[in-house]
């Protein structure tokens, strides 16, 4: 089966008939100049007026290449590194085919302590480090023939998530003096679904749940690689790797390097490294003392995640609430009674910048830009929690935060210009007009802002030397440091009294705790066993109200002002991780960076036109994707750095007709719209009687151009897109040149889809409200020695809730009408199922499509290493057509039965399944199965 995925992603990636048949993440705007930097080992490319910071980048990737490749024995490569700035996206990727690291370096409000550069820079170096320890002995002998490709499928086929991330967590946090692997907001979520429910089976900890939260790949994978190389051997991951690079047609040879170290296999390792963790953790629980803390919210059952609580005033509690079930949204708490009232219609609120005044709410929603995948809008949202009225006070913002005043008339807003450096601006809460903007923090980023009264401000200041607590005077614009540097996570600062409250990972579990500003002491102030976070003090009701950690989600509870812990600093029970110490020594300890680079490297023009090809990967064979055929031949891919340019060029032998041709196809999406084009020469043949294959000389040219458009609102994602496609086929005979004419059939296709989607939650099966309408053209026009008619058609897709939660009713109404039954042009749309238009060759159809699918229930079934099965769904049918003209009626009716599943632990989703199609003008009953892979899904 190994053999078959291999095959099988090989034949994902080799289609040269898909635009983007490797990774493309989008593009930035087109009208940006480009520069790069040459070092020793990165060619570093980054718009323009970027170069201060494209320096930085170059000195972090270049001091730290060597220590990131030295645990896992990579050898040091030279790789491509893409900076993108225009967007509020804060990430990064390595793809391999082709070969390039992709940063997208704004800092996020969720920033670790460490420079969020530094940590993107060991991150993806990481994954760069073990591609390049992939690439080596028969993998890289593979590369002669596939080129880069077969090093990704490989690693895709070979390598699980949890490694690859967990891996890389484990450097960023050995090579720092923060990284996530010390951050208790990232560990302790697996702590908490460890002690309260147990350890899942390791398919359902590899591949999630729709039923139960699982911790996710970077989160599990840190503590698998870390428990490796602390309890068995610090070469267990490079030599998993080795055995890989080496013996790529083994059936198991990472699975075989756990068990020459571990003698266990991946599942058994796995529940080793997970009863260990449950020990240890059990054990530090034991120690800790308890704060007394009632729920806010009755006892919930199904996991529900809440975030940011704010006080909207003396009897309401504004907080974010995530779930399976639905969207991200704003919640109404009665803090007396608990009741909660979902604030409808709500926006795409981010959990760390809401905040609350009077009758309305702030937030930060994310804007897309319209064709820019690589550019996007931070605006600031103001919202009316009794109407749901919503006014976007900010165009094309920045921004990161967005913070009401005591007196409600003033937002305090975290700017972040293109190179990530942070200001505050004060925007009018009525029209988001600028009040004033407050400059000069230099290195310093402002985090988690929150008014202590109208005019003084306490943030989380970040540095290089990590996290302080900081107020500000908005009139004078003095700081005053107020807690000191240090690496330990703090952040959600409020002030009481003479006290800041904040939330710290000071004992190795984040918990509340208090800093007497006049003393400089820090006290522990609550305690739980899996985390305390977002303190709001309620002083008229002397009580303080908190999110508390559990298997379920963070749930809002409150405990009284006077029974509050206060535990001196040097009291306080600090877990002992011995991963971490065992990681640092292996890793050599923290990389010592300078503040400014210690070299400055010469910044030149890049140049789109000169880059507009870059060969990566080929193929002694040619994958037809639409056609499901593989022929002998060839094909080169080509990709450009900035994603504008995909291209393919190949010969392809049919070995049914026995003759071949040249193919070729350029895609640029560099410009709005996106230009296509497909050209193909060589020899076919045709069928001329029942006993005649004819040999003709076959030349098609073909070209498009689409122009997509988005637009997202809320919750609803919005697109327009209009194109327009042209198709010239010359055919001539090869044979009985004075019987047969030439062939020249020039067909036009146009139209356009305008679509408005409401985005989906984990466990819809489909938008609950969603709506689509296309419309096609095609016909043959002038140029056409023979004309292959014209065609037309419509459909309209409309989206509606179900009876119950994540069921959908889906309908589909299409028309479409040919110019004639024997022309050469095919109806746009199908018909409906279980019936074929060649069956029922007719001029006009009218179809309509009824769809109800369900969720039937989530088994988590783990079928030993075979299947791992998610949700079970099924859909029930009923499709007409009417032919119109021709009077004809088909009707069809059915059920369809699917699977979510994971094979042989393969890493992309698989849906398999049966559907039942009744024919009612056959009366026949038949079945014929479902299978989808969801690549999309990765």
């Amino acid at each position: 089966m190994k053999a078959f995925f291999l095959v099988l992603i090989l034949f994902v990636l080799l289609q040269p008939e898909a635009s983007s048949q490797f990774y493309n993440a989008g593009q930035s705007p087109g009208k940006l100049r480009w520069q790069k930097i040459e070092t020793p080992f990165f060619e570093i490319v980054f718009p323009a007026g970027y170069d201060s910071t494209a320096q930085l980048f170059a000195y972090y990737l270049e001091t730290a290449y060597p220590r990131v490749a030295n645990h896992i024995n990579s050898p040091l490569i030279r790789i491509p590194v893409v900076i993108h700035n225009q967007g509020m996206r804060s990430n990064g990727f390595v793809s391999w085919a082709p070969k390039r690291v992709e940063l997208f370096p704004l800092s996020s409000q969720q920033r670790l302590s460490v420079d969020y550069k530094q940590h993107l820079s060991l991150h993806e170096l990481r994954h760069v480090a073990q591609m390049s320890s992939l690439n080596r002995y028969a993998t890289a002998s593979l590369g002669y023939v596939f080129g880069q490709q077969i090093t990704g499928a490989l690693a895709g086929l070979y390598l699980p998530l949890w490694f690859l991330e967990g891996d890389a967590v484990c450097a960023e946090t050995a090579l720092t003096a923060s990284g996530r692997g010390r951050n208790p907001a990232f560990t302790n979520k697996l702590r908490a679904q460890l002690i309260e429910k147990g350890k899942y089976s390791y398919e359902k900890a590899k591949f999630g749940s729709y039923k139960d939260f699982v911790p996710n790949h970077y989160e599990l994978g840190y503590f698998l690689t870390a428990h490796g190389r602390t309890y068995y051997s610090r070469d267990i991951w490079p030599e998993a790797l080795d055995k890989v690079a080496r013996r790529p047609w083994a059936l198991y040879p990472f699975a075989q390097a756990i068990r020459k170290h571990t003698s266990l296999n991946k599942s058994a390792y796995y529940e080793a490294a997970m009863d260990s963790l449950y020990t240890d953790w059990k054990k530090h629980i034991a120690s800790l003392p308890q704060t007394y803390a009632a729920k806010l919210l009755p006892p919930k059952n199904d996991y529900a995640d809440y975030a940011r609580p704010a006080l909207l005033n003396d009897s309401t509690l504004v907080s974010v609430k995530r779930s399976f079930s639905d969207l991200d949204k704003a919640v109404l708490i009665d803090i007396q009674n608990g009741g909660q009232t979902l604030l409808r219609p709500a926006g795409r609120i981010y959990p760390s910048t809401l905040s609350a005044h009077g009758n309305h709410i702030y937030y930060i929603e994310h804007t897309p830009d319209k064709r820019w995948q690589h550019r996007s809008s931070n605006n600031v949202v103001k919202q009316d929690v009794r109407n749901g009225k919503r006014v976007r006070l900010t165009q094309k913002g920045r921004y990161q935060t967005a913070v009401v005043s005591p007196d409600g008339r003033l937002l305090a807003c975290v700017h972040a210009d293109l190179h990530g450096r942070h200001s505050l601006h004060l925007l009018c809460s009525d029209n988001g007009l600028k009040k004033d903007i407050m400059n000069g923090f230099h290195s310093i980023e402002i985090i988690d802002p929150a008014w202590v009264d109208n005019k003084t401000i306490v943030f989380i200041a970040a540095s290089q030397e990590g996290k302080a607590i900081a107020l500000i005077d908005t009139e004078s614009q003095e700081v005053h440091i107020v807690k000191d540097f240090d690496y330990t996570e703090i952040g959600t600062p409020t002030v009481y009294y003479d006290f800041i409250i904040f939330t710290s990972s000071f004992s190795g579990i984040n918990n509340i705790y208090a800093w007497d500003i006049s003393e400089r002491q820090k006290y522990l102030l609550t305690s739980s066993n899996f985390g305390n976070s977002n303190a709001v003090v309620d002083a008229k009701g002397g009580r303080l109200i908190y999110l508390n950690l559990s298997a379920l989600g963070n749930t809002l509870v409150q405990t009284p002002l006077d029974s509050l812990l206060w535990i001196p600093e040097e009291a306080i029970t600090v877990f002992q991780d011995r991963m971490l110490d065992s990681l640092t020594v292996q890793e050599g300890g923290a990389i010592q960076f300078n503040a400014e680079p210690d070299t400055l490297y010469e910044v030149v023009a890049y140049s789109k036109l000169r880059h507009f090809f870059n060969f990566h990967s080929w193929a002694p064979l040619y994958v037809n994707v639409d056609k499901n055929t593989v022929n002998p031949g060839a094909v080169l891919f080509s990709q450009n750095l900035l994603s504008t340019a995909t291209s393919h060029f190949g010969y392809e032998y049919d070995i049914h007709t026995e003759q071949g041709a040249f193919v070729a196809g350029i895609d640029y999406e560099g410009w709005y719209p996106i230009i296509s084009s497909n050209f193909k020469y060589g020899k076919t043949t045709m069928r001329y009687d029942a006993d005649t294959d004819l040999l003709y000389q076959e030349l098609t040219v073909s070209g498009g151009v689409n122009v997509p458009f988005r637009w997202q609102r809320a919750h609803y994602m919005r697109h327009l897109n209009i194109f327009a496609h042209n198709n010239l086929l010359q055919l001539k005979p090869e044979q009985g040149k004075d019987t047969l004419a030439d062939i020249q059939i020039n067909t036009m296709d146009y139209g356009f889809i305008i679509s408005n989607r409401r985005l989906m939650a984990m466990r819809d099966i489909h938008p609950a409200f969603s709506q689509s309408l296309m419309f096609r053209y095609a016909h043959s026009p002038l140029g056409s020695k023979q004309k292959a008619g014209d065609v037309w058609g419509a459909r309209l897709n409309l989206f509606f809730p179900g009876l119950l939660k994540h069921h959908s009713l889906y309908m589909q109404l299409n028309y479409q009408e040919r110019a004639r039954k024997d022309i050469l042009l095919n109806f746009l749309f199908p018909i409906a199922r279980g019936h074929n238009t060649r069956d029922d060759f007719f001029k006009t159809a009218f179809t309509l499509q009824f769809n109800y699918a369900l969720p039937l229930f989530y088994p988590d079934w783990a079928i030993g290493p075979i299947a791992y099965i998610k949700r079970f769904k099924a859909n029930i049918f009923y499709d007409y057509t009417e032919t119109l003209n021709e009077v004809h009626y088909l009707r069809s009716y059915g059920l369809e039965l699917n699977a979510h599943t994971h094979l042989f632990r393969f890493v992309a989703p698989i849906t398999l399944g049966l559907r039942f199609t009744y024919n009612h003008n056959r009366q026949s009953l038949f079945a014929e199965p479902l299978f989808k892979i969801d690549f999309n899904a990765l």
